[in-house]
């Protein structure tokens, strides 16, 4: 048959993988371990966003003589405002500290994050399907052809 065809033992043969997907899956098994090894970390992330988050700012004079927040991250710095708030029960003296101003804010958690980790240990509650006013679901199904299918060639 030399112009095409069906031809016995041609083409790619069965469970043989394409070269790209070979890559494809190495590059996913790469990605996995790399994320296997940092998984505590990524974890404790996730758990501080579930407890919420405080941040230290410092205001600062910005260029043009405007003010910018900015967030302390400074081990030193920290710790000795901290020290101050300690030393002054809980409040900087008028809220400066070495002729800076500070303040302390808190984000709150996030409920997306405490979901996510409550699924990913018990796993994820079922999820009810309705339709409009949680009544059921109505499925149509219509089938439509504009001319029938030619026979397959054995």
């Amino acid at each position: 048959m030399a112009a095409g065809g069906y031809r016995p033992g041609a083409g790619r043969k069965k469970g043989k993988k394409l070269p790209k997907t070979i890559e494809r899956e190495a590059a996913r098994t790469q990605l996995q371990q790399m994320v296997l090894q940092r998984l505590k970390p990524i974890f404790e992330h996730q758990y501080s966003l579930v407890q919420g988050i405080s941040y230290l700012y410092r205001i600062d004079e910005g260029p043009n003589g405007g003010k910018e927040h900015v967030i302390v991250e400074d081990k030193d710095e920290i710790g000795d405002i901290l020290a101050q708030m300690h030393d002054s029960n809980g409040e900087l003296v008028d809220g400066v500290y070495n002729d800076k101003y500070y303040y302390i804010t808190v984000k709150p958690p996030e409920n997306k994050a405490i979901d996510s980790l409550l699924d990913r240990v018990f796993g994820k509650s079922p999820q009810a399907l309705t339709g409009e006013k949680g009544g059921p679901i109505e499925v149509t199904i219509t089938k439509y052809a504009a001319k029938p299918a030619p026979p397959l060639r054995t």
